[in-house]
C-alpha cells in the first residue's frame, strides 16, 4: 500500500503532462472558416481628376466580402480596377489601369506582399501617385494588414513607374 501511494502522484503527474501536450500539439482546423471582412476601396473621384478638387480627391465604397483575407485583398484590387458611380452617386475612376498586371499577392504576419508585373507598368507621376494612395488606403481598411510591400517581378523596387518610392514597406499608423 506505501508503494501506490509513493507511485500514485506520479501517476497523476505523468497523466496531467500527457494530456497538456497532446492539447497544445493539436493542430486547429481554420482552413474551413470563414470570416466576413468589411473593406473599404478608395478610388480617385470625377471632381479630382477632371476638375482638380483637392477635396475630394479619393472617395471611399464599403464592400462586405465572405472568405480568406486574400479574398477580401482580391476584392480590393478587382475594385480598384474598375470605375464606379457610387458612392453618394459621385463617379469613382478606376485607381490601377487595366494594363496593369500584379502578378502576386501573399500575406504573412501582418505584412502584405504585392507583386507587380513590370510588363507595361508605366504611367505619370500622377497616376502613380494615385493608384499607391488607393492601392494602401484601401488594404489598410483592413485590420490584419500592419505592413504593404510593394515589388515588381518579384524583387525590391525603388519606384513602380519612376516616380514614387516604394522602397520601403509602408506602415500603417498606430
Amino acid at each position: 500500500m506505501m508503494k501506490f501511494k509513493n507511485i500514485l502522484p506520479l501517476i497523476l503527474i505523468l497523466f496531467l503532462f500527457a494530456c497538456q501536450n497532446k492539447e497544445a500539439s493539436a493542430p486547429k482546423d481554420t482552413e474551413g472558416e470563414t470570416k466576413t471582412y468589411t473593406v473599404r476601396v478608395y478610388r480617385p473621384s470625377y471632381d479630382y481628376i477632371v476638375n482638380g478638387k483637392e477635396d475630394d480627391e479619393l472617395l471611399g465604397e464599403d464592400f462586405e466580402v465572405k472568405g480568406s483575407l486574400i479574398d477580401a485583398v482580391d476584392k480590393i484590387i478587382q475594385t480598384l480596377y474598375e470605375d464606379s458611380e457610387s458612392p453618394k452617386d459621385k463617379a469613382c475612376f478606376a485607381a490601377i489601369p487595366k494594363d496593369v498586371k500584379i502578378s502576386s499577392k501573399s500575406f504573412d504576419k501582418g505584412l502584405l506582399n504585392i507583386d507587380f508585373s513590370k510588363k507595361d507598368l508605366a504611367g505619370s507621376s500622377f497616376e502613380e501617385n494615385i493608384l499607391i494612395k488607393s492601392l494602401i488606403s484601401s488594404l489598410f481598411s483592413l485590420n490584419e494588414i500592419d505592413e504593404i510591400k510593394i515589388t515588381v517581378d518579384g524583387k525590391d523596387a525603388e519606384t513602380l513607374m519612376g516616380h514614387v518610392d516604394i522602397s520601403e514597406n509602408f506602415r500603417r499608423f498606430k
